[in-house]
C-alpha cells in the first residue's frame, strides 16, 4: 500500500523517498529473519554455538560470493551463449534458459562452495560444515534478493511487482540457497574430517579441535555456575524426530565433488522449472 504512490504517480522525489523508507526496513526485517531463526534452531537443537563475529563472517562471505557470480551470469556466460548463436537477453528463449538452468547454478554454487572453503577453519565436523554452508547460502540470498527487489521497483506496477517478488523470493530462494550450499558444506566437512586441510585465512576457530568439548559458564567472581554446560550434540527432540524418519532418509554426499553436484542439480531443477513454467504461461497467453 505504501508503494502505491510510486505506481500511480510515477517516480519523483516524494514517491522515491517513500519507497526507500518502506523497502529498506522491509528487506532488512523480512530477509534477515530467516537468518536469525536458523541461528536459533541450530543453537537449540543442533548443539552448534558460535560467536557473533564468526556468524557475521559467514554472512559476509556469502554476500561477497555474489560478486563473481554476477560477473559470470551477467558478462561471461552471455558472451559464451552468443558464440553459440543464441540471445541470452531475449525472454523465453533457449539462450535465457541456459543462463538460468546452467550458468547460474554452476557459477553460483561454485562461488559459494569456495566461500565455504575459505571458512574451513570454522568447520570441525560435517555437522558444522552444513551449518557454515547454509549460513553462507543465506548471506548470498540476502544480497541476491536485494538485486531482484531493486529491479522490481524499477519496472511497471512496482508496488505489485515488489509484493510478489519479495514474497516468492523469500519463500523459495532463501531456504533454497541455504539447503544447496549446506549440501556442499556438509561434504566439505566430511572431507576435512578425514584429515584433509586447506590454507586458511585465519588461524582461529570458534570451537576447539575437540568437537565434543564441554562448554561451561562462570560468574564474574570466577565461580562455575551449576547446570551451565552447553550441549554440543543434537537436542533430544531433534534426535527423536530424526530417528523416527531415519528409514526415509537419503544418504548425504561425503565428497566435495558429490556435494557440489547435488547443490548444482537442486539449483538447476528449481531455476529450470521456474523458467519452464513461465515459458508455458507466456505461450498460453499468446494463444
Amino acid at each position: 500500500m505504501c508503494l502505491l504512490p510510486l505506481t500511480v504517480f510515477g517516480a519523483n522525489g516524494w514517491t522515491v523517498l517513500l519507497a526507500v523508507l518502506v523497502v529498506l526496513p522491509a528487506w532488512l526485517i523480512g530477509f534477515a529473519t530467516p537468518v536469525f531463526g536458523w541461528w536459533s534452531i541450530t543453537s537449540r537443537h543442533f548443539g552448534i554455538h558460535i560467536s557473533r563475529r564468526d556468524a557475521e563472517w559467514m554472512l559476509a562471505a556469502g554476500m561477497l560470493s555474489t560478486v563473481p557470480a554476477i560477473v559470470i551470469n551477467s558478462l561471461i556466460s552471455p558472451i559464451l551463449v552468443s558464440f553459440a548463436g543464441l540471445d541470452a537477453t531475449a525472454t523465453g528463449t533457449l539462450g535465457e534458459g541456459l543462463i538460468l538452468f546452467a550458468s547460474a547454478p554452476i557459477g553460483e554454487e561454485i562461488c559459494k562452495a569456495l566461500a565455504v572453503l575459505a571458512l574451513s577453519h570454522l568447520i570441525v565436523s560435517p555437522r558444522h560444515g552444513f551449518y557454515v554452508g547454509s549460513t553462507v547460502g543465506l548471506g548470498f540470498a540476502l544480497l541476491e534478493n536485494a538485486q531482484y527487489i531493486f529491479m522490481a521497483l524499477l519496472g511497471d506496477y512496482s508496488s505489485i511487482a515488489y509484493f510478489f517478488t519479495s514474497t516468492l523470493r523469500g519463500l523459495s530462494s532463501i531456504p533454497g540457497h541455504a539447503m544447496w550450499t549446506g549440501l556442499s558444506g556438509y561434504a566439505i566437512g566430511c572431507w576435512l574430517a578425514r584429515g584433509n586441510r586447506v590454507p586458511t585465512l585465519s588461524g582461529t576457530a570458534y570451537l576447539s579441535e575437540d568437537a565434543n568439548a564441554t562448554w561451561v559458564l562462570y560468574d564474574k567472581q570466577g565461580n562455575l555456575l551449576p547446570d551451565s554446560s552447553r550441549s554440543t550434540g543434537p537436542s533430544p527432540q531433534m534426535t527423536r524426530l530424526l530417528g523416527r524418519h531415519r528409514h526415509h532418509a537419503w544418504p548425504m554426499p561425503i565428497t566435495p565433488a558429490a556435494g557440489l553436484f547435488f547443490a548444482i542439480a537442486g539449483h538447476a531443477l528449481w531455476n529450470g522449472s521456474s523458467w519452464g513454467v513461465s515459458l508455458l504461461l507466456s505461450e498460453s497467453d499468446s494463444v
